[in-house]
């Protein structure tokens, strides 16, 4: 619903930043209720950025290779989703404090934000060379 209110490269860029102060303060102690919105925050904030990322990389691409983008958009997406989990067992195996491991996580979140920002719309032209 918001993509179709607003520009994506901006509105990527708030959810993950969004996403990335919520998950910094889920570090903190808190009951299970606010636990549970904040995990559902985290969720629908970086889920949501993430999905703004699929139609920012197809307008990225020419026709003639958008699907090839979108494709390799979705394999680093997916490399993340196996390495996350191996860096946050590494970190939590290795004693770092859970606030650290979350501020280490954050990272990929802003990084992604601000790169999202900068993607500009391919032209037409822009495939003269690529399928020669």
């Amino acid at each position: 619903w918001l993509l179709f209110k607003f520009d994506v490269r901006p509105l990527v860029l708030i959810m993950m930043l969004v996403g990335a102060v919520a998950l910094v303060g889920f570090s903190a102690p808190m009951t299970v209720t606010v636990t549970l919105a904040v995990a559902f925050g985290i969720g629908f904030a970086v889920q949501g950025g993430f999905n703004g990322l699929y139609p920012l990389v197809a307008a990225a691409y020419p026709a003639q290779i958008r699907s090839t983008g979108i494709g390799w958009c979705i394999g680093v997406g997916r490399a993340g989703a196996v390495l996350g989990p191996l860096l946050g067992g590494a970190l939590l195996g290795a004693d770092t404090g859970l606030f650290i491991v979350f501020i280490i996580f954050t990272v990929p979140l802003v990084v992604a934000g601000i790169l999202a920002t900068l993607v500009k719309q391919a032209s037409q032209d822009s495939v003269v060379g690529v399928l020669e």
